[in-house]
């Protein structure tokens, strides 16, 4: 997998994980996103086709990792989404295989 981009950011409330890879013959993006309020939290994970984003898979936010509230952490990295990101490409790879 090669790397196109990696971004987290965060808002008033929220801290966002993206990153876009190319796998093979597909681009496939992670989002991820912890909230103040951990229903609003997701992880999917989606591949570019026909000049659109497709949803491959998602885990319910009852089963994430990525803990809520990361808003307010000083010091975010991307170790704190791995468990979900690397989930997600793992299930993308099989999809895609």
């Amino acid at each position: 997998m090669k790397l196109i981009k990696k971004e987290i950011s965060k808002g008033k409330q929220d801290c966002n994980y993206e990153e876009i890879l190319s796998m093979n013959d597909y681009k496939i993006r992670v989002s991820i996103k912890s909230d103040a309020y951990s229903f609003q939290n997701y992880a999917r994970v989606f591949v570019f086709k026909d000049l659109a984003w497709s949803q491959i898979d998602n885990i319910h936010y009852s089963q994430m990792k990525t803990k809520s509230e990361l808003a307010y952490v000083s010091n975010v990295t991307e170790n704190d989404f791995k468990m979900d990101r690397d989930a997600l490409i793992k299930t993308a790879k099989k999809v895609l295989e």
